[in-house]
């Protein structure tokens, strides 16, 4: 709710006079604070960064305060430049947002080589005489792809399309605008197998081609998913007919949801395991660290019930962890919200935990 500051001026004339009141005003000097700076995660619960001393970015104001492209620089505790804009004779509140780097209403291009700019931004809506407070976010989404040892060893070049490619940016709202085309993106093969870049917040699909170093080519494609801004994202890649397994945290929650019986996406038990016989064994190709959201999206495996004789919904497979960790994984789910259990609730005669 918006703080409406009121001055009220009494007098009272008596007999002996009146008594005169100091009256208090609001200063229109504007101070603007702030260099926290959200980092990319798939939870947004990580500790924050801080920009250094000598940022620059523009600022954009409407309400108490009317900037446009207004330049500014952090000295280490405020943000100041030349002819700095003051709160106007007014209650109105001002409704701002800043980018780092200075973004300009003519700015013409978004991409470096072929690749998506990393832009900052923040928004505030500050009450009339108060102090500005910047809190900066990621304006774009990160995709990470994680690409299997065995592919990667024969990568030369790899080449991601995204659907959509940006436009503009709208400073006042930061608000952005799309194409249907985009450039795409070249990698050469390294050694980690970890490729990544940024993406617009929408819904868009990403083309991929491999060239291998054999003359071989593979394509595959990442279906239309949404991204949000700030927020990082976490792919895998394979070759067919390639050993199956549990490779991300992603894969690990849908795993969860999967061997319940739920529909997760479009993921399929099949990605994380092989059968024998009646048996199917699902295996645990990393050491995963999860955050605290991402563990609240953890399905209990094997659902046991006390009393229930008939050992429905049990784990009646094989989980082999391959020597890995699950670290960080906080657990706190209640079976039907009246006693606790662990991830692995109930597991049947047959199942088997490694």
């Amino acid at each position: 709710m918006n703080r409406h500051i009121f001055q009220n001026i009494l007098f009272l004339l008596l007999a002996i006079g009146c008594t005169k009141e100091p009256i208090k005003t609001i200063q229109n000097t504007l101070i603007i604070q702030g260099e926290n700076v959200a980092r990319f995660n798939t939870s947004r619960n990580t500790l924050n960064e801080g920009l250094p001393a000598g940022s620059t970015l523009t600022f954009y104001s409407q309400g108490g305060i009317h900037a446009d492209e207004f330049l500014l620089s952090y000295n280490g505790s405020n943000w100041e430049g030349e002819n700095l804009p003051e709160w106007e004779d007014s209650q109105q509140p001002a409704v701002s947002c800043s980018f780092c780097p200075p973004l300009y209403r003519n700015h013409q291009s978004f991409y470096q080589d072929g690749f998506l700019c990393d832009q900052l931004y923040a928004k505030a809506t500050t009450n009339y005489g108060e102090n500005i407070h910047l809190s900066f976010q990621h304006l774009f989404a990160r995709i990470v792809f994680n690409v299997s040892s065995k592919l990667n060893n024969q990568i030369s070049l790899i080449e991601f399309t995204p659907s959509l490619s940006v436009t503009g940016i709208n400073p006042d709202s930061g608000e952005i605008s799309y194409q249907d085309t985009a450039s795409p993106m070249q990698m050469e093969q390294n050694e980690d197998g970890i490729y990544s870049f940024l993406v617009p917040p929408t819904i868009l699909s990403i083309h991929i081609q491999i060239y291998t170093a054999a003359g071989e080519d593979y394509e595959s494609q990442l279906e239309e998913h949404a991204f949000s801004s700030g927020y990082e994202y976490i792919c895998s890649i394979k070759q067919d007919g390639e050993s199956p397994g549990i490779s991300t945290v992603e894969d690990f929650i849908a795993f969860t949801h999967l061997i319940n019986g739920e529909v997760y996406e479009n993921r399929s038990l099949e990605e994380f395991g092989e059968k024998t016989g009646e048996t199917t064994t699902y295996y645990l190709l990393n050491d995963l660290t999860f955050t605290e959201e991402e563990s609240t999206q953890v399905q209990m495996i094997g659902k046991y019930k006390k009393g229930d004789s008939t050992g429905k919904g049990l784990f009646n497979d094989v989980f082999d962890g391959k020597g890995h960790s699950l670290n960080n994984l906080r657990f706190e789910q209640t079976v039907d919200g009246s006693y606790y259990a662990g991830l692995f609730s109930g597991i049947s005669a047959t199942g088997a935990v490694k």
